[in-house]
C-alpha cells in the first residue's frame, strides 16, 4: 500500500474537490494518459472514506477500483494499493500533481490561471517509491 498525503493552504471543504493526476515514469506509459498522467484521483468520491482511481483506457479514463482516504482540516491523505498502479520494480518514480476548481480540466493551459493547481500548470512532483517484496 502506498500512501501520499498532501497539506493544503486553506481549510474547510474545499479538499474535497481535489483530484490528483498521477503518471509513471520510466517511459515506458509516455503518451498513455491526458498530458501523459495516466490515474486521476478523487475525481468520483462515493463516500467520506473511499474515492475513485481511474486509469486511463482508449482515450478515457474509467474507474478501475475506489480506494481509502480521509480529509481532516487542510490535510488529505490517500491510500493506494502498489498493484493498482500495475508499479513491477523495487525503485519507482511516480509524477503526480494536485488541483481543484479548475475550469477546464481537458486545457492543461487553464492549469495556469483557474482554481488551483500545485504544481502549477504543465509541472509535477516526483516521488521516488523504494518498494520490497513487489
Amino acid at each position: 500500500m502506498g500512501a501520499f498525503y498532501w497539506l493544503w493552504h486553506h481549510g474547510g471543504s474545499r479538499e474535497r474537490d481535489t483530484t490528483v493526476l498521477l503518471k509513471e515514469h520510466p517511459n515506458e506509459f509516455m503518451g498513455a494518459g491526458w498530458e501523459t498522467f495516466r490515474f486521476v484521483i478523487n475525481r468520483h468520491p462515493i463516500s467520506e472514506s473511499k474515492t475513485s482511481l481511474e486509469v486511463y483506457n482508449n482515450g478515457f479514463y474509467e474507474t478501475k477500483e475506489y480506494i481509502d482516504y480521509n480529509i481532516s482540516g487542510n490535510v488529505m491523505n490517500v491510500y493506494i494499493p502498489i498493484a493498482a498502479l500495475s508499479i513491477k520494480n523495487d525503485v519507482f518514480k511516480v509524477r503526480f500533481k494536485c488541483s481543484d476548481s479548475i475550469e477546464k480540466e481537458s486545457d492543461i493551459l487553464d492549469y495556469y490561471v483557474s482554481g488551483c493547481s500545485v504544481p502549477i500548470g504543465r509541472l509535477s512532483y516526483t516521488y521516488i517509491l523504494h518498494i520490497e517484496n513487489v
